[in-house]
């Protein structure tokens, strides 16, 4: 498979550039020194551990993604060397799927190693355990590594130089983190309750949970104890999968139309 070279290419690249160690690292600092620095400074509870954890894993893992990632394709392309990639026998549908499964390996063994080096450091020394939740927690944040690794390569073949492959990246973060809940604050307070924009609460909370980090977590909360609120619950945790499961193939796909109908 033409797809499978290209990404062991690209997995073999991030060893040697030393990239895979570096993010190794981060998370494995990140994760070992939050799980022994909260069972210090409070107490050594899983649970308590997991919910502090939330709001940085929920922005650590996504940035990380996508810095990854975003000069995937866009920076052979700058650089011309996708002109000799596709003189080989490979497609442009290869390059991309490649591209994500290389990419996507290098994110997931670097957090997979950084959740369970913590990990060891909880069961060892903490008193109080919740393997399921902890458990739950390693496979949502292996979840938000893939799904962002995945957008940042469909965004990456979205443009055709660096520069503008980047303000894309950091145009979807900021308009999904921070402009969708003011669009949403702004509708729901300025419509009326008989117009066809008026945001009932249960809309607004479903609309809330459209963006990949939202609805990743809320699934998360569907299917583990951490903080499980009844504003959590408001969506199946299914349909959050399958919001999650759309902007993991979605992007791709779009990224890969503009990149296939484009002249090298």
């Amino acid at each position: 498979m033409s797809w499978a070279a290209i990404a062991r290419k690209d997995f073999s690249d991030a060893v040697r550039s030393k990239a895979l160690w570096a993010l190794t690292a981060l998370f494995v600092v990140f994760m070992l020194g939050a799980a022994a620095g909260y069972g210090y400074y409070f107490d050594t509870s899983t649970l308590g551990l997991l919910t502090v954890l939330s709001g940085p894993v929920n922005f650590l893992i996504p940035i990380t993604a996508l810095l990854a990632t975003i000069h995937s394709i866009s920076g052979e392309l700058e650089s011309g060397t996708s002109k000799l990639l596709l003189s080989l026998p490979h497609t442009r549908r290869d390059v991309v799927i490649g591209k994500i499964v290389g990419r996507s390996a290098v994110m997931l063994i670097a957090v997979f190693i950084g959740v369970m080096s913590a990990g060891a450091y909880v069961f060892a020394v903490y008193t109080t355990v919740d393997a399921i939740n902890y458990l739950g927690f390693a496979v949502f944040a292996l979840l938000l590594a893939l799904v962002y690794t995945s957008i940042g390569v469909g965004l990456s073949a979205l443009a055709r130089s660096t520069s503008r492959s980047t303000i894309i990246a950091a145009g979807f973060y900021t308009l999904l983190s921070f402009v969708w809940p003011l669009i949403l604050s702004v509708v729901a307070y300025t419509t009326s309750e008989d117009s066809i924009l008026n945001l009932t609460p249960g809309r607004r909370q479903f609309l809330n949970q459209i963006p990949p980090t939202d609805a990743i977590t809320t699934a998360r909360a569907g299917f583990t104890s951490v903080m499980n609120t009844p504003a959590a619950l408001a969506t199946s945790k299914w349909v959050l999968l399958v919001i999650a499961i759309a902007w993991l193939l979605g992007v791709p796909a779009i990224g890969y139309w503009r990149f296939n109908t484009r002249d090298l």
